[in-house]
């Protein structure tokens, strides 16, 4: 048997100074985030120990701590940096985000970006 492990958090809103217009630069805005990291564990089911797996406040806390640092241009950038900063995690092995910005527009719906990144030498 072949385990397949993910750790997901969907519809993530963050506060982020992001974008390029004018009206994007007055302030703050919402982001949406939903993240997937595929996870290398050979035992994560065999244990109850928190040190086995993926603590589940880092997917978090990386969004947080990236849309900290001042004004962000692009979504492209933010989930790039996003990307690379979960696969330096030793157990995430790939990684899709997918950002939008619900508030941008006067119309209803959101504009958005996703990435799917895999570490080196990871084929999937």
């Amino acid at each position: 048997m072949t385990d397949q492990w993910q750790i997901r958090l969907e519809d993530f809103e963050a506060i982020v100074r992001i974008g390029v217009h004018d009206f994007e630069r007055t302030g703050p805005q919402r982001l949406i985030f939903t993240v997937r990291l595929d996870l290398d564990y050979a035992f994560a089911g065999d244990s109850d120990d928190l040190a086995s797996v993926v603590d589940y406040d880092f997917v978090r806390a990386e969004i947080l701590n990236r849309v900290s640092g001042g004004h962000i241009e692009t979504q492209e950038k933010l989930i790039s940096d996003l990307a690379d900063a979960y696969l330096r995690h030793a157990r995430v092995s790939r990684v899709e985000i997918f950002s939008r910005k619900p508030d941008v527009y006067p119309e209803p719906g959101a504009i958005g970006v996703s990435l799917v990144r895999c570490r080196s030498g990871d084929s999937r």
